[in-house]
């Protein structure tokens, strides 16, 4: 029996020897630290963002309107066929040899493209008017512009007898 008893009084000794689970485990914390943490995060990150959205996004289209786009058209048949006349009166009457009608021909073409291209570079669009169903009143009509400009180049042949012409 005495036995029993030194063996309880060792486990007695060994379990105030321990230190006690409650003085061991770690406070418990309020949990305001963790939200305040958090708090914290959330708002660096949508910082970040806003900043990233002002830097980089698109700028407003309304500050700006865009500007309307222009459009004109040229008769290219009407001037084709002004030209054609033209060269074969010149040749009726002896100015230019036959031969020279498909060479002046070719370089009238080359500066209608030419005109045409340079309207182009201004950031119109330009359409052929044999191709148009309908315009509005607002759209530019080139084709006399462009005469007068390859008439005064010697690019285009002039007429002397203007008649009716469709």
């Amino acid at each position: 029996m005495q036995e029993r008893e030194t063996e309880d009084q060792a486990q007695d000794d060994e379990a105030t020897r321990q230190p006690k689970a409650t003085a061991a485990a770690p406070k418990k914390s309020s949990g305001l630290l963790p939200f305040m943490v958090d708090a914290l995060v959330v708002v660096v990150i949508a910082v970040i963002a806003s900043f990233a959205v002002v830097r980089y996004a698109p700028q407003d289209q309304t500050e700006r309107p865009p500007e309307p786009q222009k459009f004109a058209y040229v008769d290219m048949e009407r001037l084709s066929r002004e030209h054609i006349l033209g060269l074969t009166e010149q040749a009726r009457s002896g100015e230019i040899d036959a031969e020279e009608i498909t060479k002046r021909t070719r370089e009238f073409a080359q500066a209608l493209m030419t005109g045409i291209s340079a309207v182009s570079e201004q950031g119109v669009i330009v359409f052929n008017a044999n191709a148009l169903a309908s315009v509005p009143a607002t759209t530019e009509d080139l084709t006399q512009t462009l005469q007068e400009q390859l008439q005064k180049s010697g690019q285009m042949a002039i007429r002397k007898s203007k008649q009716a012409s469709p």
